[in-house]
């Protein structure tokens, strides 16, 4: 408590640098959230396209499923097998090679 003088002293003594301060921890905080938001929305996205209710079609003898490359119209050829109920072609850029 006997420093608080001090810093409210130095806060306006240097008021660009505190504002400056406050700025970059502000988008620290909403880097940080967004990052989270985005590993949170892409845990889920996996997660349901692992359910047993969804197939995931990807290019016979790609290396690795980014490389994986199936054209759009595909869909409409896939959605007239007489059990699938609905195709919808996504785009996920996302890999463990």
């Amino acid at each position: 408590m006997k420093f608080l003088p001090l810093a409210l002293k130095n806060l306006k003594n240097n008021r660009l640098r505190a504002g400056l301060t406050v700025l970059g921890v502000a988008v620290a905080v909403f880097v940080f959230c967004f990052f989270q938001s985005m590993q949170s929305t892409m845990a889920s996205v996996v997660t349901k396209a692992g359910e047993e209710n969804n197939l995931i079609v990807l290019q016979a003898n790609a290396w690795c499923n980014v490389e994986s490359r199936i054209p759009e119209d595909y869909a409409a050829k896939i959605a007239q097998v007489p059990q699938v109920l609905d195709t919808m072609p996504v785009y996920i850029s996302a890999t463990s090679c």
